[in-house]
């Protein structure tokens, strides 16, 4: 048992020693939760930025696709006022509103005249009647077939687009002819699912979208599906180049690139702008319909998206400038709290 004298001797070392010790753990305990505090706000600060930046790029994607659907629209009432519509007429119309230069992506927009194979001699002969210098006669369609009703490529603007896709038998191709029956029948847009640009730089490999909006003969009812299907004569359509549109979409509010985008439809992929991130951290996912496509946009970003270098530097110098502090407790434990000046000066420290 040890001796009174000697514990009452050690006791004062005893309760310094409780103290520093306490004063210590008080510490820890205060920057830690000051640690727990600031990462929480940095991850409500990077997860609240990183939905108003994705809010924002549907937003332009809709925007967009609208601004196209729109222009369809106006070239659904050039044709239903004038059935007479020359070639010429729909380039001075397409090349007023400078589409192709103000945005990337739009590749050109056609005039699909619905007709039956009775009446390919006299669409042969409207397309040959307004050919460019240089351009050959057209002599067939194609490719070739013994269906009895067609919807072929009779114009297309600016002239700056490859035009040997006129005389082209949209229906030919199922994934076309799928938007083509669909907007028939609906009156409405219709997209297709991903495409191969028949032309393009390299030529077949751009992958496309064609959105295609029906031109009734304004002499006839169109109230119901059936009416509808009489009454078609043709089409406006807009191909579209996936990835110049889509970069130009999402850089207007991503421009440094640093959320990663990937876009499915009918189980394929049609656009992604770069690697997903290898370590997950933000994401959301979001379906938006384009033109009567469904559209599975996933969008993914770092943990620490949209956050400032102090905000990130924040918690770590927080934990760093306590270890001098726990140095110096631990110092003092150590020697015990022998030397009353060194008592004296850390207790006026404190």
């Amino acid at each position: 048992m040890k001796h009174p004298i000697i514990y009452l001797k050690n006791r004062p070392k005893l309760v310094w020693r409780l103290v520093i010790l306490f004063l210590a753990v008080w510490v820890i305990l205060v920057r830690l939760v000051a640690w727990v505090v600031i990462s929480n706000n940095n991850s409500q600060a990077s997860y609240s930025h990183f939905q108003t930046t994705i809010n924002n790029e549907v937003t332009a994607l809709q925007d967009n696709f609208e601004y196209y659907v729109n222009t369809l629209y106006a070239g659904q009432a050039l044709f239903s006022v004038d059935n007479t519509v020359s070639r010429q007429d729909w380039t001075s119309f397409i090349d007023a509103q400078y589409l192709t230069n103000r945005y990337p992506g739009v590749y050109g927009l056609s005039y699909v005249r619905a007709v039956s194979s009775d009446n390919i001699p006299s669409l042969l002969a409207q397309i040959n009647s307004g050919l460019l210098p240089g351009e050959k006669p057209l002599t067939s369609i194609y490719p070739s077939t013994s269906s009895s009703h067609l919807a072929v490529v009779t114009y297309i603007a600016p002239d700056t687009a490859n035009q040997s896709g006129i005389g082209y038998n949209i229906l030919s191709d199922p994934t076309r002819a799928t938007a083509i029956n669909e907007a028939t029948i609906t009156g409405l847009p219709t997209a297709t699912a991903r495409v191969i640009h028949l032309q393009g730089d390299p030529p077949g490999q751009q992958q496309s979208i064609i959105i295609f909006l029906p031109v009734y003969n304004n002499q006839q009812p169109i109230s119901s599906a059936t009416q509808r299907q009489g009454a078609v004569q043709g089409y406006v359509d807009i191909l579209l180049h996936i990835k110049p549109l889509l970069n130009e979409v999402f850089s207007s509010s991503d421009p440094d690139g640093l959320i990663s985008v990937q876009i499915q439809n009918g189980g394929k992929t049609i656009y992604s702008n770069a690697s997903l991130p290898k370590t997950k951290g933000l994401e959301s996912k979001t379906d938006v319909i384009i033109a009567g496509q469904t559209w599975h946009v996933t969008f993914e970003a770092s943990q620490n998206y949209g956050l400032s270098k102090t905000a990130l530097w924040l918690p770590r110098l927080l934990i760093l400038s306590e270890l001098p502090m726990l140095s110096l407790f631990f110092v003092i434990l150590y020697l015990g709290f022998n030397n009353h000046k060194l008592k004296k000066l850390v207790i006026n420290k404190i």
